[in-house]
């Protein structure tokens, strides 16, 4: 698996960079080809820590998976702010990718930022395209997962009664959307 990430991060970078030479920075499919290489990245980082390659007892492995995990943000940095200024800072698409970035920063352990950006995606995506809506439901199912790993069950039980109640108002109490937050 790790040659094939590394195989899929080579032809992204690839393509990121002929993409940018043509397109420009800000085209949406420049801005795409950025996502695609930071959740390469991220998966790579990811795989390394599961395998131990991210252990400080070996310097070397430690810095290259650091590495992986600061690219990997500093693109979805960049994705957000593309999405920003082309879409808004509350168009769904820029506020999925601000979501990306809270994923990594969970991922990297970062808890505290990341719980801030999920707040915020939450928030603004319940405001801006309703509470029911799937990718509502999925930023407070992340935002959730977030509060019960870090030891704040009554604050995610919360969320959780809040999803649920959402999901089963807007889709039915039988529909995928419902099913999904109850299956968490």
């Amino acid at each position: 698996s790790t040659g094939r990430h590394e195989e899929a991060e080579c032809l992204h970078r690839h393509v990121l960079q002929a993409r940018e030479e043509v397109l420009g920075e800000q085209h949406a499919d420049v801005v795409e080809g950025a996502r695609r290489l930071a959740v390469t990245l991220q998966a790579q980082a990811a795989e390394d820590k599961v395998r131990g390659l991210a252990a400080a007892d070996n310097p070397a492995d430690s810095a290259r998976h650091k590495a992986k995990w600061v690219e990997a943000k500093a693109l979805y940095c960049r994705v957000h702010k593309a999405l920003e200024e082309r879409l808004g800072a509350a168009h769904i698409d820029t506020l999925l990718a601000l979501r990306d970035v809270a994923a990594l920063l969970e991922e990297a352990r970062e808890l505290e930022e990341s719980e801030k950006i999920y707040a915020w995606v939450c928030g603004d995506l319940q405001a801006h395209i309703g509470f029911g809506h799937p990718a509502t439901l999925e930023s407070m199912r992340k935002f959730r997962t977030l509060l019960f790993a870090s030891g704040r069950q009554k604050e995610a039980e919360d969320l959780f009664r809040s999803a649920f109640a959402a999901a089963e108002h807007q889709h039915g109490p039988d529909s995928i959307e419902t099913l999904a937050v109850a299956n968490d």
